[in-house]
């Protein structure tokens, strides 16, 4: 189901059980439609991006992952209150807090996101952030995940892998820069980032209250390197050989298998990327293709 057509029918919902807290609109909006981001899994910056570990018989493929916004809006998360649906593991003791999104309406009719002019039309909830003392900040759940499959039959070969979650922010400004002069090309996208990291970024230090917000601006993209926690897929005990690494950002999530951030497409979500794997030497290797599935 195209996302627009999802957020109308949920806005419309939302009028009829109005005060329930799932969906606000703001008064007065009426404009050009939603600016709704595009999340695109992006070619992996660094080299190397992959990586192999063998550890008590477990073999693990560390990767590199890259995320941008190709969407005439941004994408803009901040924290509502705790949430029962938001289950707390135990791993960082507190309360998880309800994740929801802004969607910005194109007040002034131009077709892209201007911070000055166009309103807030709807907040959504959208998942659940947690504090990573660690960290001293707040990460945004289930944004990103990893499998392995048969690079000719598209077969799971590994995974898929837990989804992970981050501090969603502007990492990388030069996403789309196709005259590569130092800035995005993307109508909307601003010169410098608004959605930081640290110091400051990400609800920094705010344990309790959560982020106000978080995101990536239009034509920006967050960077995953392959060393931090949650960059793996355990795929012990496969063979030698080539198969076809499957990123996909903003996964389908729970028992209505849709994903959980507002898009205006996410059909294009998911980066396959051809790679040679020798578990015997250690290696693994980055063809330099793509794989499509059959």
């Amino acid at each position: 189901m195209e996302l627009a057509h999802r957020i109308r029918i949920t806005f419309a919902v939302a009028i009829a059980v109005a005060g329930a807290g799932v969906i606000h609109a703001a008064d007065g909006v009426a404009g050009g439609g939603p600016l709704l981001p595009d999340l695109r899994t992006l070619p992996a910056l660094g080299n190397p991006w992959l990586d192999l570990t063998q550890s008590k018989k477990k073999l693990v493929l560390h990767l590199s992952n890259r995320i941008g916004n190709h969407g005439p809006g941004p994408l803009e998360l901040f924290a509502g209150p705790p949430d029962d649906g938001c289950t707390d593991d135990g791993q960082y003791p507190g309360d998880d807090l309800e994740a929801d999104q802004r969607i910005f309406d194109d007040t002034n009719a131009n077709g892209h996101f201007d911070p000055g002019s166009d309103e807030v039309d709807q907040e959504v909830q959208v998942g659940c952030f947690e504090f990573h003392p660690a960290h001293n900040h707040w990460h945004y759940q289930d944004f990103a995940q990893y499998s392995l499959v048969d690079v000719h039959s598209d077969e799971l070969v590994a995974g898929p892998s837990k989804k992970i979650g981050f501090c969603i922010l502007d990492g990388d400004d030069l996403a789309w820069d196709d005259d590569h002069d130092g800035a995005s090309d993307l109508p909307g996208s601003p010169t410098s980032p608004v959605y930081p990291g640290s110091p400051g970024g990400c609800g920094q230090g705010q344990s309790t209250t959560g982020p106000t917000s978080m995101g990536l601006s239009v034509g920006y993209a967050d960077i995953y390197t392959y060393y931090l926690p949650g960059q793996r897929l355990e795929i012990t005990g496969i063979d030698k050989g080539v198969y076809c690494l499957v990123s996909k950002a903003n996964p389908d999530h729970g028992e209505v298998g849709e994903p959980q951030i507002e898009e205006g497409d996410d059909t294009n979500n998911t980066r396959r990327t051809r790679i040679r794997i020798n578990p015997e030497s250690m290696k693994v290797v980055d063809l330099d293709r793509g794989c499509s599935a059959p």
